[in-house]
């Protein structure tokens, strides 16, 4: 199965939404941002297949071709493989998991959990904050480009119906997580899940997590549950919801020079 056709891809592609442009190039899309060229995984090529290590010179050059007229941080291969399948001469691997239904998590004393309000401003500075947060160590370009993806995923949230939202979880009056959502009849995506450092290992994730998808659940009974996974401990969580690995996700990453 080609991985255009695999779930995480399948959602990838309407998360990115209107402002990406696909096109389909035959064993591969070219996947372009033009107004976001910090977006890596909005300005990359995605492939039918794992490339073969000694064809990746040539995959790079077809990447740098596509992506020419925009100044991107980096050149982006990424596939998806079913099952066990070889992953091929991949830099990074996620785990694609997926569940009919979300097990329910342990309460967690205090947190309340909340959609976020499109207009909710001091909401989603925070959310901005949190992510900026996680990715310090990643410099100031991290942090100019988590103000974009916000506000994407904020003006997602503004478009009837809102397929796109954010959920967040708060202890008090400070936000200890957040994530975001798609829904679909098919699909249902949770995605981009932060926890503040101080609050972790605490059961925020999986609560949060579990609310979100059971909200979207109601409204799409049918609909398969999916979320990837970037680590062990990640996936451990999911697993405990009620997710099972279906495959993984690949990439492959250099800079444009």
């Amino acid at each position: 199965m080609a991985s255009r056709d695999l779930p995480a891809t399948i959602t990838d592609d309407r998360l990115r939404g209107p402002e990406t442009e696909v096109i389909d190039r035959g064993d591969h899309r070219v996947i372009r941002t033009p107004g976001r060229p910090g977006y890596h995984n909005g300005n990359q090529l995605s492939l039918d297949a794992a490339p073969a290590a000694a064809a990746l010179p040539a995959w790079f050059a077809r990447c740098r071709a596509a992506l020419a007229a925009l100044p991107v941080e980096r050149l982006r291969l990424s596939w998806e493989v079913a099952g066990d399948a070889a992953v091929g001469p991949a830099q990074t691997v996620y785990r694609v998991l997926t569940a009919a239904a979300c097990r329910p998590a342990a309460a967690v004393p205090g947190l309340r959990i909340a959609r976020l309000a499109p207009d909710d401003d001091a909401g989603w500075a925070a959310v901005v904050g949190l992510h900026a947060d996680d990715g310090a160590d990643l410099g100031a370009g991290y942090a100019a480009f988590v103000r974009g993806h916000v506000a994407a995923y904020r003006r997602c949230a503004t478009r009837e119906p809102a397929a796109a939202s954010t959920w967040t979880a708060w202890l008090d009056d400070t936000l200890v997580a957040a994530c975001m959502r798609h829904e679909a009849a098919d699909w249902i995506r949770v995605e981009e899940v932060v926890t503040a450092a101080p609050w972790r290992r605490r059961g925020i994730a999986a609560a949060l997590c579990a609310t979100a998808f059971t909200d979207a659940a109601t409204r799409h009974p049918a609909a398969t549950l999916l979320i990837v996974a970037e680590n062990d401990d990640a996936t451990r969580l999911y697993q405990r919801l009620g997710f099972t690995v279906v495959g993984r996700q690949a990439s492959v990453e250099q800079a444009p020079g």
